[in-house]
């Protein structure tokens, strides 16, 4: 951040403000004007207006609390990169849950799932075709047979995860 001239203490606050003009441009069917901390604008309009409605699924990314409740209030999915499944079922789906409900917003969690179908695999065998990786690291993976595959999915969903990347 620092190379590009942000002062990455302010980033939080930075995109706060930049997702709340963005809302509000595609959102507004008057000219929008704002003067905040770091955006300032006097009479501006987007057009032709998103199709989607209310505006575009917006995802935002991110572990800390900040990033989950900007997902809540202003986007439609908090992406977590290869969230272990404890960390999907206790802190993640919950965290979402309470900001949503705060915000009246529905954003879903998503999350990456790398995926090898093929053979049966052991646990012994899917940790030593993926690097020696920690067990923990393996959760998001979905390796093996097909049912093995679908086994895994199918344990993210019902741990709170909607969304497969």
């Amino acid at each position: 951040m620092h190379n590009i001239g942000i002062d990455g203490r302010k980033r939080g606050r930075m995109s706060d403000e930049a997702l709340a003009c963005i809302v509000e441009l595609w959102t507004s069917d008057e000219l929008v004007s704002f003067d905040g901390e770091f955006y300032q604008g006097t009479d501006l309009a987007i057009a032709p207006k998103p199709l989607q409605k209310p505006y575009p699924e917006l995802w935002w990314a991110g572990y800390a609390a900040p990033s989950i409740r900007r997902a809540a209030q202003f986007g439609s999915l908090l992406e977590a990169r290869q969230p272990p499944l404890w960390q999907v079922r206790e802190e993640y789906a919950p965290q979402l849950a309470r900001p949503n409900e705060q915000y009246g917003g529905n954003a879903q969690l998503g999350g990456m799932c790398h995926a090898w179908v093929g053979e049966t695999l052991s646990a012994a065998a899917r940790k030593r075709r993926y690097f020696d990786w920690p067990e923990e690291e393996l959760d998001p993976m979905a390796a093996g047979s097909p049912e093995q595959c679908a086994a895994t999915i199918r344990a993210f969903r019902e741990a709170g995860m909607q969304h497969f990347v």
